[in-house]
């Protein structure tokens, strides 16, 4: 006697899951009883997230700071914590920078508008210089 591999057995009909959010036609088309949340799932196999590049802020080392502070010192004729514009236009005029790059860096780097660079504002000028 022949038994049939395959039974006919009755099974409800294939109903695809309600959509709650359209997903794209193309996935709908390949994917079509597929959720929204699995698309995106399956995707993500495809287009992975993007990984943002975590950027390291360097900062000054100790003997980094003692330099400059040191630096600092140096230039400070009047001996009283902050480098004026004069103070500064000999310093620098003596290392070779002309009056005008001299200028540009006084007015970027004075932050807080006294018009006199305090050890931090000097510090944020050579940092640049230091790290790279």
């Amino acid at each position: 006697m022949f038994f049939p591999l395959f039974r006919s057995v009755p099974h409800p009909p294939l109903t695809p899951k309600p959509l709650t959010q359209p997903a794209p036609r193309s996935s709908q088309a390949y994917y079509k009883f597929a959720s929204p949340a699995e698309i995106k799932e399956l995707m993500l196999w495809v287009y992975p997230p993007k990984e943002e590049e975590v950027v390291e802020q360097r900062k000054l080392s100790d003997a980094q700071k003692a330099e400059i502070k040191s630096i600092f010192v140096l230039y400070d004729a009047n001996n009283n914590g902050l480098l004026e514009k004069k103070e500064l236009f000999e310093a620098l005029t003596a290392s070779g920078y002309d009056d005008e790059e001299i200028e540009e860096m006084f007015e970027e780097y004075d932050q807080d508008g006294s018009h006199a660079i305090d050890f931090d504002e000097f510090c944020a000028m050579l940092e640049s210089s230091y790290l790279d």
